[in-house]
């Protein structure tokens, strides 16, 4: 588990707490307090007070409200925010205090001056007309130092995708990033996410604004990952040369999920459009007896014979009626193995490549088989017993594809077969 699987469980737990019955909860202006999520999580005794909590119970509060901060920028919860009055403050801040407003007018040249060409400014860390919500957090707090306590409720839009975030997944994953923003977003992503046995929170990651190691393309790829929401930019107060990144949902989403997400968005395609004349499905695949591997060497002999567009593919580990996941594939099923299978049994040598994608609910067998028109037509190398009294398959019979089905060429269909690869090898 990590902090995006974290979300998901708060999220649900979220829910779990709107249908209890409302006479046995604590609901403010129709929202589920902190505190009620807290004990549903840490036990019914867990109160998080600011005056006197210690670091472990502000670390687990924290954890909430970083997952429920998250899932609001999504619109999934909404969340109301009740700030810190000064006298309540658990933490003093050092000199310079927090500037109020009052104490603001009376800098407000030397302020706007100092915002030229800021990194701050540049990134949107200083609004002039917004002071009073400047000081937002250290790196030695779990939580923002204006947060008291908060109420939440799920959105409908978070009721619809509780079980479905995946499909939210894919909006944050279709977005490139260039190399600079890759590198920046993956140094945040190390050291911003924090664990613990049974929660996960957020930090930030501190940065200095006047650094000879920070490039302007490293400041291009901090306001892009910002605008983009995939940090947060948080500083500690107003004259203090540092600032600190944070990581976003989406962030963590797009760095640890993104194989996951576009691999599942391809595979769910070839499932839509089922079996054609260059994609086959197999619930199982095993290569262990004769049989076996006389129907996969003729799916393959099929699939690389056959003329079609794009690219072909043998997907293992999807039902074929109801076209929904199976299961994984055998773990005997390697590269090597069917590459071995390959060379005994066909001719010319076909290239292949196999793999073993993480799904969105599982593992799937994904062998791609390479088609060199040079080579055409692939054909058997050599005769192939079936066992159990079924006819053998000899030696230089070819085989192509009719729709989902295999079969012998017609002899206009090895004829063109034939003309094709004549005109590859002649050119």
């Amino acid at each position: 588990m990590d902090f995006v699987d974290w979300c998901s469980v708060v999220l649900n737990k979220l829910i779990e707490a709107e249908s209890i019955a409302l006479d046995e909860l604590y609901l403010w202006e129709d929202q589920i307090s902190s505190h009620v999520l807290g004990s549903m999580f840490f036990g019914e005794d867990f109160e998080y007070n600011l005056s006197k909590s210690n670091k472990v119970e502000e670390e687990c509060y924290a954890s909430i409200y970083w997952a429920i901060n998250e899932l609001k920028q999504l619109d999934l919860v909404e969340m109301n925010i009740y700030e810190i009055e000064d006298t309540e403050k658990k933490i003093v801040v050092d000199e310079p205090k927090r500037l109020h407003k009052k104490e603001y007018e009376n800098e407000e040249e030397d302020f706007i001056e100092s915002l030229h060409q800021s990194p701050k400014e540049y990134l949107g860390l200083l609004p002039p007309d917004h002071v009073e919500g400047l000081y937002e957090s250290s790196s030695e707090n779990y939580l923002p130092d204006h947060v008291k306590s908060f109420t939440c409720n799920i959105t409908e839009k978070g009721v619809k995708f509780a079980k479905k975030l995946f499909r939210l997944w894919q909006e944050i994953c279709i977005i490139e990033l260039d190399q600079d923003q890759q590198t920046l977003l993956r140094h945040i992503n190390l050291y911003s996410p924090k664990s613990a046995s049974d929660h996960y929170w957020l930090e930030g990651v501190v940065f200095t604004e006047y650094n000879d190691q920070t490039t302007p393309e490293d400041l291009a790829a901090m306001r892009t990952l910002k605008r983009l929401g995939f940090v947060t930019p948080y500083f500690r107060n107003f004259y203090d040369p540092f600032f600190e990144l944070r990581s976003t949902y989406k962030g963590l989403v797009w760095d640890t999920r993104r194989g996951l997400t576009l691999e599942s968005m391809f595979i769910d395609k070839l499932v839509a459009e089922w079996e054609t004349t260059s994609v086959d499905f197999k619930r199982e695949l095993h290569l262990d007896n004769a049989d076996q591997k006389a129907e996969f060497v003729k799916d393959v002999l099929s699939l690389v014979n056959t003329q079609a567009s794009g690219r072909r593919w043998l997907i293992i580990g999807f039902r074929d009626k109801e076209r929904t996941y199976f299961g994984p594939p055998d773990t005997n099923i390697t590269q090597d193995r069917i590459e071995q299978i390959i060379a005994q049994y066909i001719t010319p040598y076909i290239d292949i490549r196999y793999k073993v994608a993480n799904y969105r609910v599982g593992h799937v067998g994904m062998l791609e088989i390479i088609r060199d028109p040079k080579k055409l037509p692939y054909r058997m190398k050599t005769k192939m017993d079936r066992g159990d009294r079924r006819k053998s398959i000899q030696g230089g019979t070819i085989f192509v594809r009719h729709g989902s089905h295999v079969a012998e060429p017609t002899d206009e269909e090895l004829q063109v077969l034939q003309e094709e690869g004549d005109r590859a090898r002649s050119i």
